[in-house]
């Protein structure tokens, strides 16, 4: 059984490979696998992060090589860890949009579903295996699927690589915090780098369909940079020039020069267009 540092949050293994010298010494490498899964507490509440339990073979008589989540130790203790783990956003933050472009409409959010929401594609999510050889000092590369916030429809995020930071220790060296955290006192106890969530460098985002040129196939999108995803929400101050030549709406042709928005903490609290 190990402590976690999670009040309340106990992980339970079995060991493989465990051999013993005649003197009572440890020979060579041993792993404990866990036994079963277990979420452990993050953001606020607003992310399920579930490690997976290894799924022993009992025919064998062993662990499988595939989706284990195990610590090693060697006859000096502790070696490393590796894990496979599913992170769920809770749907009060983002929604995840389908191939079609349009919101998946789901009822539950994390509070109702707990488990069942583990690998389910009606929250934003992804899969990912952790390795290395301390739990408070993680910075971790994933992709997120194409969302809308929870308050803002038919605005499409698509970010194809994020780093989800979950040090206590530092920050990615090239994350970059809007200036409300600052002025809002918004760090976990002041403290910048006990921020934990999710940041992109760079970004797409999609227009709603009624910004698309005439022209065009697919709905219009641009480049952005500097997206933070945290329990407070998402955050952002985007721009994007010339991006639509030709459009329509209501009978009117238009176009448009500039588009800006500003997100705080998942509410859009500036936006401009011009053309």
């Amino acid at each position: 059984k190990l402590q976690t540092q999670f009040a309340g949050v106990e992980l339970y293994f079995a060991a493989e490979g465990l051999k013993l010298s005649h003197d009572g010494g440890i020979i060579g490498s041993w792993k404990l696998h866990l036994l079963s899964n277990k979420s452990l507490p993050q953001m606020g509440g607003k992310m399920l992060f579930t490690i997976l339990g290894s799924q022993f073979n009992k025919a064998k008589g062993e662990f499988n090589d595939d989706n284990n989540s195990y610590i090693e130790f060697d006859c000096d203790g502790f070696k490393s860890f590796e894990f496979t783990a599913d992170i769920r956003l809770s749907r009060s933050i983002v929604v995840p949009v389908g191939s079609d472009g349009k919101r998946i409409q789901y009822a539950n959010d994390l509070s109702q579903d707990k488990f069942n929401a583990v690998g389910n594609s009606n929250y934003v999510g992804v899969a990912l295996n952790l390795k290395g050889t301390g739990w408070t000092d993680l910075l971790l590369k994933v992709s997120l699927p194409n969302f809308e916030l929870a308050k803002l429809e038919k605005w499409t995020f698509s970010i194809q690589e994020a780093v989800y930071d979950m040090s206590d220790l530092q920050n990615s060296s090239a994350v970059v915090f809007p200036e409300i955290y600052a002025t809002k006192n918004l760090f976990p106890g002041g403290n910048k780098n006990a921020w934990k969530g999710f940041y992109a460098s760079k970004i797409k985002v999609i227009l709603p369909p009624e910004f698309k040129n005439n022209n065009a196939d697919k709905r219009t999108e641009f480049d952005a940079e500097n997206l933070i995803l945290d329990n407070l929400g998402v955050s952002g101050n985007f721009t994007a020039k010339n991006i639509i030549d030709k459009g329509s709406a209501i009978g009117w042709q238009f176009k448009v020069d500039e588009v800006k928005v500003k997100i705080d903490v998942n509410r859009l609290t500036a936006g401009s267009f011009k053309g």
